[in-house]
C-alpha cells in the first residue's frame, strides 16, 4: 500500500510499515514540514497515497468525504509526540492508537423513530 504519514506521527510508524512491505512517504522526509493542511493532502493524493495524520483538521468529513480520496486515518496515539517511545508501541516499534471503548450493541442507540418505546431520542 502507498502511504503518506504526517509530521505529528512517530518516525517508528513508518519503519514499522515499511517492515511490513509498504510504500511509505513521510512529511519530513519529503521537506513539508511546516506546510499547510492542503499542501500535504494535495501531495497524498497526487502521489496515490494513503494518508495517516493526527491532525483533528481532517476530521471534517464535509471535506474529506469518504470515498473522494486515496485514503484517510486519523488517529489519536497515547502518547502523541514526534519520537515515540517504549509506552505505546508494539513490537518492532510501530505505535499504537489508544484504544477506544465502543458500548456493547445494547447500549449503542441511532435514534430510529421505529425504536421501542421512542429510545432516547424521544420521537415515539
Amino acid at each position: 500500500m502507498r502511504i503518506k504519514i504526517d509530521e505529528n506521527l512517530p518516525e517508528a510508524l513508518a519503519r514499522g510499515l515499511r517492515s511490513l512491505g509498504h510504500d511509505v512517504d513521510t512529511v519530513p522526509e519529503e521537506g513539508m514540514v511546516g506546510r499547510d493542511d492542503p499542501s500535504v493532502w494535495g501531495a497524498a493524493q497526487d502521489e496515490r497515497r494513503f494518508f495517516i495524520t493526527q491532525d483533528p483538521d481532517f476530521s471534517d468529513v464535509r471535506k474529506f468525504m469518504p470515498g473522494s480520496h486515496h485514503g484517510l486515518l486519523l488517529v489519536r496515539l497515547a502518547q502523541p509526540h514526534r519520537r515515540g517511545g517504549a509506552a505505546g508501541e508494539a513490537a518492532g516499534g510501530c505505535p499504537l492508537p489508544k484504544p477506544t471503548r465502543l458500548p456493547p450493541a445494547s447500549e449503542a442507540h441511532l435514534g430510529s423513530a421505529g425504536s421501542e418505546k421512542g429510545g432516547r431520542d424521544g420521537l415515539g
